[in-house]
């Protein structure tokens, strides 16, 4: 799982077997270790569900998810798409855009 933020925007890419498998298990979830404490931290993933928008991001203390409905998650799956994308409000100034793309790099 690929992780890209930048200004505005958060860009999630995902191979064909964690496709496959955020289809079976519902979530996938990913720890990049920071500072000097054990457990210190960004976590950041992808969830199926819970959402009206095919996308939906928040920030809830130190993980980043990203919610995607499950339509949308079975549609990348079968290949019927290269990718999701919708955008939420963030607050004052422009809305945070979320996409969530299949890797198309061998």
């Amino acid at each position: 799982m690929k992780l890209r933020i930048s200004d505005g925007s958060i860009r999630i890419r995902l191979r064909e077997d964690e496709i496959t498998r955020l289809l079976a298990v519902g979530r996938l979830v990913e720890h990049l270790p920071l500072g000097s404490t054990a457990g210190g931290g960004l976590a950041y993933g992808v969830e199926v569900g819970g959402t009206e928008s095919p996308l939906a991001a928040e920030l809830l203390g130190d993980r980043l998810l990203v919610r995607i409905r499950r339509d949308e998650v079975e549609r990348l799956g079968r290949s019927e798409l290269d990718g999701v994308e919708a955008s939420q409000p963030s607050g004052p100034g422009a809305p945070l855009r979320i996409l969530l793309e299949r890797d198309l790099a061998p």
